[in-house]
């Protein structure tokens, strides 16, 4: 999943939540958990099974001030492939591919307008953190997913159904999508303002849970087992 930082808090917001930018940089304005390269050495395929976030407060009590809008919006289904993300250059309006929303029309108190909106206070977080889990709108979320991008098709050529073309219509980079795909899923947005500046505010914990196919190894040592454990049965059994 890639969380995309808008806004003047996107070059520190990133580094302090160990979010890897994409494109080297979160200044960017998206960041993602994990890349391809780690990914593709553990599974074949990959899928999410269950994820959410909390948010913790981080401010004294004395100059805890501001307000806290959550919100959850579809994702569609037009997010770009990992290689077009990170060697490209993605910016704050990548969030449009992922929500059909602009960076804009997000950035301000007006999403207090969507259906699943609330607000909180500061002073609310003081009194215990906030969990938000997941949400599903589609089977389709649950689709196993390739765990590496690759677009090599036969020499000189590659294969992708994302490309980035140039000015002059010159296609320079092309990707997979389904390594990067969320359609089904929803994301979870979160708009703050009257916050104490110069301080940093919240902690964003990210917790995801994945399965998938492991890696074969040529070694013999992966652990895959050859049939299915036993049913334990009965009260003798059961430690």
């Amino acid at each position: 999943m890639q969380g995309a930082v808008t806004g003047s808090v996107a070059s520190t917001s990133c580094g302090s939540l160990y979010q890897t930018g994409y494109y080297g940089a979160c200044v960017t304005g998206v960041s993602g958990s994990q890349g391809t390269n780690n990914l593709a050495t553990i599974y074949l395929d990959y899928r999410v099974v269950s994820w959410g976030v909390k948010l913790s407060n981080l401010i004294p009590e004395l100059s805890a001030t501001g307000r806290v809008f959550i919100y959850i919006i579809p994702c569609t289904d037009e997010v770009p492939g990992y290689n077009a993300l990170a060697t490209g250059t993605p910016n704050s309006n990548i969030i449009y591919n992922i929500t059909g929303a602009s960076s804009a029309s997000l950035d301000s108190a007006a999403v207090l307008n969507f259906p699943t909106a609330f607000e909180l206070t500061e002073q609310d977080l003081l009194h215990g953190d906030i969990e938000i889990h997941g949400t599903y709108v589609s089977p389709r979320y649950y689709d196993f997913h390739a765990a590496g991008d690759y677009n090599v098709f036969t020499t000189g050529f590659t294969t992708g159904d994302n490309v980035i073309a140039n000015a002059t219509g010159n296609i320079t980079i092309s990707s997979n999508r389904d390594p990067t795909r969320m359609v089904g899923g929803c994301m979870i947005g979160v708009y703050f303002e009257g916050f104490p500046a110069s301080t940093k505010c919240l902690n964003i914990e990210y917790v995801y849970h994945l399965e998938g196919t492991p890696v074969v190894s040529t070694a013999g040592s992966s652990p895959i087992p050859s049939m299915q454990p036993a049913a334990v049965i009965g009260s003798t059994d059961i430690v």
